[in-house]
C-alpha cells in the first residue's frame, strides 16, 4: 500500500492491509502477518486487538481470521445494487443457455468488480468470484 496523503490515517491503512492479508491467506498469526506486511509485531498486535474487539476478526488459537460480520456487510452492499435480482436472473439464464461461464461486473475506483457469476454445464471455471477486483485492461468488459 502507498503512503497515502495528509488526509488519511496510517492506522486505518494498516488495518485495511491486515484485513486484506487475512483474506488472502485465510488466517494467520501475529508472526505470519508481520512477515507478510513488514509491520512490527507490536503494531499488528494492537491492530488485531482492536479488530477483534470490534468483531471484524475472530481468533482461533493463535490464528486470526475474518469474522462472519462480513456476511452482513456483503448483504447490505448487494442490496444497494440496482436491479441485483434481475442481474442474478439474467446471468443464470445466460450461463444455462450457453453452457459457459457468465459474469456481470461494474467499474469502481478504476477497477472492474464482479457482482455475480454463474457457470453453465460446459463452462471452464475462472479465478474470478463475486467481489473480485481486476484492472480494467485485464478483461474484455
Amino acid at each position: 500500500m502507498g503512503k497515502g496523503n495528509k488526509n488519511t490515517l496510517r492506522s486505518v491503512r494498516i488495518a485495511c492491509e491486515l484485513l486484506e492479508t487475512l483474506q488472502q491467506v485465510g488466517g494467520a498469526g501475529i508472526t505470519e502477518l508481520a512477515n507478510e506486511t513488514n509491520y512490527s509485531k507490536s503494531t499488528i498486535h494492537r491492530q488485531m486487538s482492536t479488530l477483534l474487539e470490534q468483531e471484524y476478526i475472530i481468533k482461533k488459537g493463535t490464528s486470526y481470521q475474518l469474522s462472519l460480520r462480513y456476511l452482513d456487510i456483503s448483504h447490505h452492499v448487494s442490496g444497494q445494487i440496482e436491479n441485483y435480482d434481475v442481474i442474478k436472473k439474467e446471468v443464470k439464464t445466460l450461463a444455462k443457455e450457453t453452457g459457459e461461464v457468465a459474469q456481470f461486473a461494474t467499474e469502481e475506483h478504476g477497477r472492474i468488480v464482479y457482482l455475480y457469476k454463474s457457470k453453465g454445464e460446459q463452462g471452464v471455471e475462472t479465478s474470478s468470484h463475486i467481489g473480485t477486483r481486476e484492472y480494467l485492461h485485464s478483461t474484455s468488459w
